[in-house]
């Protein structure tokens, strides 16, 4: 299946594979997240130029969170706020790894996104990243008119492992009855831990994201022998009262038909869900866009309908959380 991807990412893939490289799960995290870091930045490239960028430490139940603002150049008017959790298989990956990818939503969608740096596992395992990430949600609501953000709508977004801590963020504050966020964009999201999927039988090794790694990945965020039900989205008992769902699914993504199955349960919950597939894509191609115009532009596509799924949808109430 290989010779159906885009030339770009098949070059990364057969490159990899040449190399006779250890995978990440044979690394120390530290090497891993070193490793990581270095190629995400390479991939992202420059990104756009911002208005401004404001790091601010979100003070919570939880402790200090950082969060970088992205403002993007031009308007003046009160914007909408994306909430952004970065991926990284939980363990990698960072605010900076992401700038490239951030400032692009902010650009193309008008908004000021708001990316948090919550603590990875090992260090902090399941439930302590989205329980950080939703104390930051309520700091960005509650601070946002001073960053020139409409508290009214903000949304959340997520790519990867990101996008699960996201989904999770959403069904915790259904569970806690806040008042939803306008909007859910999840970029190729993980959404159960088993990889057994007929998608993981085609893509998972040689694909970018290997069945292996990811299994290291869930075993290093979940806890043993704690219940971790909301961990993975897809087994959620109930998903009625989430926010609308933008979901963007990469045809070559070992992950893909976890998102399809989301995708289904979201619209027979009565939730309004719109599905992006992206064929020849593989799984993380939005970080990118430094080496795939394709990518950029995909990146350009997502804020533009990110934006459009926030002003679709009635302005949240600001509650205090």
């Amino acid at each position: 299946m290989i010779e159906a991807m885009w030339p770009e990412f098949r070059a990364i893939v057969e490159k990899d594979r040449a190399s006779g490289r250890p995978g990440l799960e044979e690394l120390s995290i530290a090497d891993a997240r070193e490793v990581m870091a270095a190629a995400l930045v390479r991939w992202g490239g420059a990104g756009p130029e911002m208005g401004s960028i404001t790091e601010r430490a979100a003070v919570t139940s939880d402790g200090e969170i950082p969060i970088t603002f992205y403002v993007p150049e031009g308007p003046t008017q009160p914007l909408p706020v994306l909430a952004y959790v970065h991926g990284g298989g939980f363990i990698l990956g960072s605010v900076r790894t992401h700038d490239a990818l951030v400032r692009a939503l902010a650009a193309a969608g008008c908004m000021i996104v708001a990316s948090i740096e919550y603590e990875r596992a090992p260090e902090s395992r399941f439930p302590g990243p989205p329980a950080q990430c939703l104390g930051a949600v309520g700091w960005i609501r509650d601070h946002a008119r001073e960053l020139g953000g409409d508290p009214g709508r903000v949304a959340i977004a997520g790519d990867s492992s990101g996008a699960t801590i996201a989904a999770t963020v959403c069904l915790l504050m259904r569970d806690l009855g806040v008042p939803p966020l306008v909007a859910q964009c999840l970029l190729y999201p993980p959404l159960t831990r088993a990889c057994d999927t007929p998608s993981w039988g085609r893509c998972g090794t040689g694909h970018f994201l290997n069945r292996t790694t990811m299994r290291w990945f869930w075993d290093l965020y979940l806890q043993a022998g704690r219940d971790a039900a909301l961990a993975e989205p897809l087994h959620a008992a109930d998903l009625r009262g989430l926010p609308p769902t933008l979901l963007l699914l990469p045809g070559l993504d070992p992950l893909v038909d976890e998102g399809k199955a989301y995708a289904a349960r979201l619209g027979e919950s009565g939730v309004e869900v719109q599905t992006i597939h992206r064929p020849g894509a593989i799984h993380g191609y939005l970080g990118m866009g430094g080496i795939s115009p394709r990518a950029r532009d995909d990146l350009g596509m997502v804020g533009a309908r990110i934006e459009a799924l926030i002003s679709a949808s009635p302005a949240a109430p600001h509650p205090a959380m």
